[in-house]
Formats: C-alpha cells, structure tokens, sequence
C-alpha cells in the first residue's frame, strides 16, 4: 500500500506490538451460486492480522452506538500492513471471547490507515 505515513505506521506498530498482544480480524466471505449452473463459488474471507491493545472508551461514541460499556471493548489496533482497513462486522478473539467489530475509527491522514480505535460487541 503506498501513502505518506509509512514511518508513523512502523512507529504506531513497534509501541502497541511492545504491550499489546497479536490478534485478527476476520470478516466472512459471503457465497454465491450460478443460477444457470447452480454452482456454488465459496466467498473469500477478509483476515486484517493487527497488534492491539485495550483503551478508555468514550461514554459519547458508546451512547450514540446504543451499547452498554461495560459488555464492549474498545481496541486501539495497528494492521501489520500498512494500510489494511479492519472491516466493520468482522470478528475478532480478544480476553477469551469472540466479538463483532461495531466502529472502526480509522487514522488515515492520507486514505491510507495507519491504525485504528475500533469498538467491539458481543
């Protein structure tokens, strides 16, 4: 992926991979079927591998999401690619559970992510 803030991003990623703990992002991939054939092509999954951390949360961004705090996590999360954008509605295994991605703030100056403050749901 080519942008302007390739040295934030190793930056971002050397201090979050230093205390935070490895984890993917995954969205399923949705299949689809020939109507003339009825062949079935299986859908691709979309993986964004990323270094992670929790943060505080915002009461503001929860209340406006509709979700209780207590039962979401808020992840600051840097992609071992430059680049890579964590899909909302995408999966993620965190502190022995499995939650759905329900916001993704991207911090992309340029378009191109360097990291992003996600919240995740059960």
């Amino acid at each position: 992926m080519s942008g302007k803030f390739g040295r934030q991003h190793a930056s971002a990623l050397a201090k979050i991979s230093a205390k935070g703990a490895l984890t993917s992002f995954t969205l399923k991939g949705i299949a689809s079927i020939d109507e003339t054939t009825e062949a079935v092509t299986p859908g691709v999954d979309t993986v964004v591998t990323c270094y992670a951390i929790e943060i505080a949360k915002n009461p503001r961004v929860f209340q406006a999401l509709g979700l209780v705090m207590t039962d979401a996590p808020m992840l600051e999360a840097v992609p071992l690619n430059y680049g890579d954008t964590i899909p909302v509605g995408s999966t993620v295994p965190w502190a022995g559970e499995t939650y759905t991605v329900a916001s993704v703030l991207r911090i992309a100056p340029d378009g191109v992510t360097i990291l992003a403050k996600v919240i995740v749901k059960r």
